[in-house]
Formats: C-alpha cells, structure tokens, sequence
C-alpha cells in the first residue's frame, strides 16, 4: 500500500449472506471512489443482513467516499441491510465528523 492505491478484501461470516465484511485500503478520493462503489454495490447486492466497512488501513477518505457511502447506506436501508462502518482511523473520523455524518455511520457492529 505503498502508493495509496485502494483496495479490500472480502470476508463473510455467519450463515451464508448474514454478515459481509470489508477490510478497505489505501486511499479514498474522487479517482478511486468509482472503485470503491462497484464493490460495495457488488456485495451489497448479495443482501446480506449486516454489512460492516472497516476503514482500518485507509489513510485518506475525500468527499468522494463520503458521497459514496451516503448512497450505499441508503440502497443498504432500502433493502433492510445494516451498514456499519468501523476501525475510523483520524482522517476518515475527521471526514465524517467534518460533514455531519459522523453519528449516521459509526455504529456498533453485531458480534460475529
């Protein structure tokens, strides 16, 4: 990740489509955002039941990301997922906390 370049790896949990797991890394911002959607609609379109993004590796998070995960967090509660976004490091808290949205994406997620 020494470039910033983005990316994540996948990991499910529980029954089959009860708990989907995103590890993110590197950078998110308005070039790689487009990426980051198409993962996140991909899985997300697997209707898991919980739906948790760990932004533990993630150095940077752009306005991009945050319009992404606006639109995520709505499709997630339109079709009765919960979204849950974890391990915040400084700048992606910074971000959310910066726009407003802090309290709507740091929720507490279900034990595995």
């Amino acid at each position: 990740m020494t470039d910033g370049a983005f990316s994540f790896t996948v990991e499910q949990e529980g029954p089959p489509q009860t708990h989907t797991i995103l590890r993110l890394a590197g950078e998110i911002d308005m070039m790689t955002a487009p990426e980051l959607r198409a993962c996140l609609v991909q899985h997300l379109t697997m209707h898991p039941q919980h739906f948790t993004l760990d932004f533990n590796r993630v150095g940077f998070f752009g306005s991009a990301g945050i319009a992404v995960l606006v639109e995520v967090k709505r499709a997630a509660q339109e079709q009765g997922s919960k979204l849950y976004v974890v391990n915040t490091g400084a700048s992606v808290m910074r971000t959310l906390a910066t726009t407003g949205l802090a309290e709507l994406f740091c929720d507490e997620p279900p034990p595995p």
